[in-house]
């Protein structure tokens, strides 16, 4: 009777390491780069670009002619702004559909449609709060794209392999240097779509200075060369036709 107790008792033990080795052996050889993954992605924060302050401009006496003050910054998701929003807007739909926004059995089809309303109603809200039209708004995309574009050629260029870019991936600012009040009615109306964000930002105020106060920090002059040899589409605030600037030069 008692040899019997300490036989399942030993048969117990020995299924409970049995157990706790095989459980041993899933997580740290069979799993191991899944949790080696998780553990990095909790672990890790991606890495943000953040915006550099230009800092203040001062006159001999030290008096401050032109400094930085905060604002906010409306951002829009590229897929937007771009418009080749599909395949974006349906990874949202089944995020939305997963989290209950929406019945399990509603069409993917069905939800893009409603979000694809929702983003002509964020343009007319983002027209109505910042005095630009929709049609400025809109235009504003295209620069992105444009520039996308010209990143994406010189990528290509460079490695010969035609690949994207991670401005493809980001939020882009759309309506800059908004003060609290503005950035209050679109976090409470439009914030809840996840193609939009309100970010911090900056603005550049000027103390009684000439209205021409912008441009200084610019030196030299801007060239036709130096316009075409800017990716980024910033070398200048010129019209959009390069020739018709180059022009007047």
């Amino acid at each position: 009777m008692f040899e019997r107790r300490i036989r399942t008792l030993s048969i117990f033990l020995l299924a409970l390491a049995v157990a706790i080795v095989v459980r041993l052996y899933d997580l740290q050889i069979v799993r191991a780069a899944e949790y080696e993954a998780l553990v990095e992605r909790l672990t890790t924060k991606p890495v943000r670009y953040l915006p550099a302050s230009r800092g203040r401009i001062l006159d001999r006496a030290g008096r401050t002619l032109i400094s930085d003050e905060p604002a906010w910054n409306v951002c829009v998701h590229y897929a937007v702004l771009s418009g080749n929003s599909r395949s974006y807007l349906t990874a949202v739909a089944r995020e939305l559909r997963r989290r209950g926004d929406y019945a399990l059995g509603t069409p993917l089809d069905e939800i893009v449609s409603d979000l694809r309303i929702a983003i002509d109603d964020m343009w007319r809200r983002l027209s109505q709060l910042s005095g630009l039209t929709v049609q400025e708004l809109l235009e504003i995309g295209m620069s992105y794209e444009a520039r996308v574009a010209r990143l994406r050629g010189e990528l290509e260029r460079r490695t010969g392999v035609a690949q994207p870019v991670r401005e493809e991936f980001a939020m882009h600012p759309v309506i800059e240097g908004v003060d609290h009040d503005i950035a209050l009615i679109v976090r409470q109306e439009l914030e809840r779509y996840p193609w939009l964000r309100v970010v911090p930002g900056s603005r550049r105020h000027a103390y009684d200075v000439d209205s021409m106060s912008h441009l200084i920090g610019r030196t030299g002059p801007a060239t036709r060369e130096r316009i075409e040899a800017d990716l980024t589409g910033r070398a200048v605030n010129a019209p959009k036709d390069i020739e018709e600037f180059a022009a007047t030069l």
